[in-house]
């Protein structure tokens, strides 16, 4: 009596069974091969090699597409964090450009203080009921032309280190330049 194993080709791929149940399998096959005639002993040994070798790559096939995943996540995991971290920036970067516009804008426009007319000043003036209030006012006024003054002076000696500072980088760069050409 005559036995013919052939594979299920219509079974799903996905449905493989552990390796230990398979190898009981492919041992219990072996086992019946005994008692099947000797001229088909060859054929069930290459068939039984044959799925195997197929589990064996099915395994193997399983393990790389673990690792596929596991990378895959790997790389997801790394791209949403730099992707929150470049939204933060940029978030963080519109808030500073807004109250750097806004405070220029502050700065263009003229205060109350410093943005007056003469009239405006003459009314002020005129509204002072005593000479001792005019004295204080002036007083006020000198002090704050004072304050303005040294301010003035001290970002003008700031600014003159600054140049200073940047001409004699630029040159030492310019030097380095002529050296490193002269080296080529």
């Amino acid at each position: 009596m005559s036995q013919e194993v052939t594979p299920n080709l219509n079974a799903a791929p996905d449905v493989v069974e552990s390796d230990a149940v398979e190898s009981d399998v492919v041992e219990s096959d072996a086992v019946k091969s005994d008692a099947l005639e000797p001229s088909m002993r060859p054929d069930i040994v290459q068939w039984l090699a044959e799925i195997k070798s197929l589990q064996q790559q099915v395994t193997i096939a399983h393990q790389e597409r673990d690792e596929a995943y596991v990378s895959a996540a790997s790389w997801r995991s790394l791209y949403e964090t730099e992707a929150k971290q470049r939204r933060l920036d940029t978030h963080l970067s519109r808030k500073t450009l807004e109250h750097l516009k806004t405070e220029l804008q502050e700065l263009r426009e003229p205060s109350g203080e410093l943005g007056r007319d003469r009239a405006s000043l003459q009314s002020e003036i005129g509204s002072l009921s005593s000479l001792e209030d005019l004295k204080e006012r002036l007083v006020d006024a000198l002090q704050e032309c004072d304050r303005l003054a040294r301010s003035l002076r001290a970002e003008q000696i700031a600014h003159a280190d600054t140049r200073k500072s940047l001409t004699t980088a630029l040159g030492d760069a310019i030097d380095q330049l002529n050296e490193e050409r002269a080296v080529k």
